[in-house]
């Protein structure tokens, strides 16, 4: 079976946390899987798996950009 790969510019809404479906924010490999976090997940994992992972992309300047227009600063 071919390694997964992450090539979307961004997160879309197929992309759901692997813990509790809501959207991803954060797509990590570790231990050769792909994961996929919402914030709040990934602020959960990542002190354990951060040593871990070996492609990261973090998506939740996206959040910062979402509350900003909505004036939620």
């Amino acid at each position: 079976m071919a390694e997964e790969t992450w090539d979307k510019p961004v997160p879309d809404a197929t992309d759901r946390c692997d813990s509790c479906r809501s959207q991803a924010y954060i797509i990590a490999r570790a231990y050769g899987t792909l994961f996929r976090w919402c914030a709040h997940h990934w602020r959960a994992y990542e002190e354990k798996l951060l040593p871990n992972v070996t492609e990261l992309h973090d998506y939740t300047f996206l959040l910062d950009e979402a509350a900003e227009r909505w004036g939620q600063e």
